[in-house]
């Protein structure tokens, strides 16, 4: 997996469907915002959110035009409960980490990470998206890690622009990286099973 080229693709896709990208990174951030206070209401908003929010990413890199409806496909009645559940425990798992010691928790952070992914990603057949995110991310937690480390210099940027730059350029680069980063990592995985 070469990150400098991940990174470059991102880039791309993400500007070919700049003002989509832009919606996908706005709205969970108004909920975000919106449901601070009640935090069982911003679960049961957010976690479908997010699951539509990886669906668009992933997308983006498959299909020159996309809609903004895949953004809410995770409140679809088949599929609400199932991602408000998964979502749920793998945040109450990352505390309970947590709780144990702060290095622990950072693991399980990068473990589950794919989750959102696997939620929406309907060609692949999973009873535990939890469970298959820490089998598939097994070799590959370091390789997220320095990803995200690689976004530092941007997320300074961003905290000095009060945010106006991570909504319109940073946000949307780092989260199609991260769409682009799963897709490497289920092919490798699926390959490894078919051998």
């Amino acid at each position: 997996m070469d990150r400098k080229s991940l990174k470059n693709r991102a880039k791309i896709i993400f500007k070919n469907h700049y003002g989509m990208a832009i919606l996908a990174t706005i709205v969970p951030g108004l909920i975000i915002g919106m449901a601070a206070p009640a935090v069982i209401i911003g679960t049961v908003l957010l976690a479908p959110l997010f699951v539509g929010q990886a669906l668009l990413f992933l997308k983006f890199s498959k299909e020159d035009i996309v809609e903004i409806n895949p953004l809410f496909s995770g409140f679809q009645s088949q599929k609400y409960l199932h991602n408000v559940l998964y979502l749920f425990l793998q945040s109450l798992f990352i505390f309970l980490w947590f709780l144990l010691l702060i290095i622990p928790g950072v693991i399980k952070i990068f473990s589950y990470a794919l989750t959102p992914y696997i939620l929406a990603d309907d060609t692949v057949e999973s009873d535990d998206p939890i469970t298959l995110s820490r089998q598939w991310m097994d070799g590959y937690k370091g390789k997220l890690l320095v990803l995200e480390l690689s976004f530092i210099g941007w997320y300074l940027l961003s905290a000095l622009t009060l945010g106006v730059l991570y909504i319109f350029y940073v946000g949307p680069y780092i989260m199609q990286a991260r769409a682009l980063f799963y897709e490497e990592v289920k092919l490798a995985n699926q390959t490894k099973q078919l051998r």
